[in-house]
């Protein structure tokens, strides 16, 4: 079945991945290029799915793993990001940086271009489930199995970050409003917070 989807910045491609470890790009306009495969990263079925500002497609996997494609070059083996180090979700800012919420609970954060040393955001005392970048780009949320959610100043690392608690469980998903003026969360516990 499906595991993820993603749509690139200017709406006119989306990738699907599967359990299988499968991944297509689809045109989202009518009578666009046909359905394309990218070149498989092994077996693993990909849990999670960004493209970047610059097109590219990141992609991670629970079993290990995450790897970033290029859709102009689907027959390139994708090139690695992390190690082997388990990723289980992934958010993209505005300028390109990428957030990645390791399943121990540090969320790696990498430069625009993906180009530098991922720095490394830590708080959470379990899987980081669900990442949003806010639309201005330097505050990061997070959610997490620790059953909180955390507002992250990525531009000034050193400060603690915002927790926020409510939820009596799990914390699965986290998002914005478009102008950020209104977080929204799910839980385990079947509440939505705002």
């Amino acid at each position: 079945g499906v595991t993820s989807v993603a749509v690139n910045a200017r709406g006119n491609l989306f990738a699907v991945a599967t359990a299988s470890g499968d991944i297509t790009l689809r045109s989202a306009t009518q009578g666009g290029p046909a359905p394309r495969a990218l070149k498989a990263a092994g077996a693993k079925p990909i849990s999670s799915l960004v493209f970047l500002p610059d097109g590219r497609l990141v992609g991670s996997s629970r079993t290990g793993g995450t790897f970033v494609w290029n859709p102009e070059r689907p027959d390139e083996a994708p090139r690695p990001l992390f190690g082997e180090r388990t990723i289980r979700s992934l958010a993209v800012a505005a300028d390109g940086r990428l957030a990645a919420g390791t399943v121990e609970g540090p969320i790696l954060v990498l430069p625009k271009g993906l180009n530098g040393p991922a720095t490394e955001l830590t708080g959470h005392g379990s899987a980081v489930t669900s990442l949003r970048f806010l639309p201005e780009g330097s505050r990061l949320t997070s959610a997490s199995l620790d059953g909180t959610i955390r507002i992250w100043d990525v531009d000034h690392q050193g400060r603690e970050p915002l927790v926020l608690t409510g939820h009596t469980g799990w914390v699965w998903a986290v998002d914005f409003s478009s102008r950020g003026e209104r977080l929204v969360s799910g839980g385990a516990d079947r509440t939505i917070r705002s």
